[in-house]
């Protein structure tokens, strides 16, 4: 038997009567086997619908404390190969609640923190680990003992209320509208040793023309630009290649951060170029910094260290140089971006840590 949970407790509770009262309810005479009820679902000609949903789920299982964390979204779903959905999600783990933006297009999940200019990206997350998909009629089509334990009008539409439990064998209600089979609600709460602790889902405004697209690759974070090379690794170019090595804090070169600037911090790159068996091209201009908003910055002609200059390095020639950018403090993940002719290029460079108490930066790595 379910156990009642927030708003439905009371539904629930009149469920439990509907289901082992003495008394027959002579009402639900009329209604169609809960597994043809059920079926249905899985044939309808639905498209896409608004979706919201609150939850709870346990964090901290590995450190043994299972702290409830309350979850909650609502956004729009686009059925289809591949699955697209537009959502806002807040989450109770953060002091003030967690803001995040999802765009989900199959098993690339999109996400940024509400108010971000930049995107990541998440590539291989399964559809079925997002909790509200238990609403999709593809998973709804393989319930098992399903059957009609009431009737509810839901925003003023009638509707059979139908338990079962899912293929993993959680057990749910499900609110289906009389006139379609479409779902309008949805409860589950597994009760079971598994962080999902429930989750409520309603759905409306169906088959209205959503349409979902991923971010430009311009909107995601400047690490998700281009080919992403790691430093100290070269990179291919045409007639050779070039290795950005890891960068110095000082625009001098030395060892030591140079914090001696109140708005901004000097990031030193090293750069080796070396040929092959043909001239190489060194051009300095390709190369800028971006940080996690995506705003550039070109290198500064400052500092004592050796500066990377433009010129042709005749065949197995090598040449090394460093450019210098100054990064605003409050930037602290910063990407170089290389427009090289075979296309955009990143190499992720960290930034500093914010100054600790003694006044003292450190370099991110």
């Amino acid at each position: 038997m379910l156990r009642p949970i927030g708003a439905f407790a009371s539904a629930a509770l009149v469920l439990v009567c509907l289901a082992s009262c003495s008394q027959p309810d002579t009402s639900l005479e009329s209604a169609p086997p809960g597994s043809q009820l059920i079926q249905r679902v899985g044939a309808l000609d639905l498209s896409d619908f608004h979706l919201a949903y609150t939850g709870h789920v346990e964090s901290g299982i590995l450190l043994q404390r299972r702290t409830p964390v309350t979850f909650s979204g609502a956004g729009s779903v686009a059925l289809g190969q591949p699955l697209k959905a537009q959502l806002e999600e807040t989450t109770a783990q953060c002091e003030s609640g967690c803001q995040t933006e999802l765009v989900v297009v199959g098993e690339d999940r999109y996400r940024r923190n509400l108010g971000d200019v930049s995107w990541w990206v998440d590539h291989g997350t399964p559809v079925d680990s997002y909790l509200w998909t238990r609403i999709l009629p593809s998973r709804l089509a393989k319930a098992n003992s399903a059957r009609v334990v009431g009737q509810a009008t839901v925003n003023g539409d009638p509707a059979w209320i139908i338990e079962g439990t899912d293929e993993l064998g959680y057990p749910f209600l499900i609110w289906l509208r009389k006139s379609d089979s479409y779902p309008l609600r949805y409860e589950s709460t597994p009760n079971q040793k598994t962080n999902f602790l429930d989750i409520q889902i309603t759905l409306d405004h169906f088959n209205t023309g959503v349409t979902v697209t991923p971010p430009r690759q311009d909107q995601l974070s400047p690490e998700l630009w281009g080919t992403s090379y790691g430093r100290e690794r070269s990179i291919p170019l045409d007639g050779g290649g070039v290795t950005v090595h890891n960068p110095i804090f000082d625009c001098d070169g030395g060892e030591f951060v140079d914090d001696s600037r109140p708005d901004t911090y000097p990031v030193l790159v090293p750069f080796t170029y070396s040929a092959g068996g043909s001239s190489l091209a060194v051009d300095p201009r390709v190369w800028k910094v971006y940080d996690d908003s995506r705003q550039p910055y070109s290198p500064q002609m400052i500092g004592s260290a050796a500066k990377l200059q433009a010129q042709s390095l005749p065949a197995a020639g090598t040449s090394s140089g460093s450019l210098c950018f100054l990064i605003p403090w409050t930037q602290n993940q910063v990407t170089l971006i290389g427009n090289l002719a075979s296309g955009l290029v990143s190499v992720y460079l960290g930034g500093l840590r914010r100054p600790d108490q003694t006044g003292t930066a450190s370099p991110t790595g």
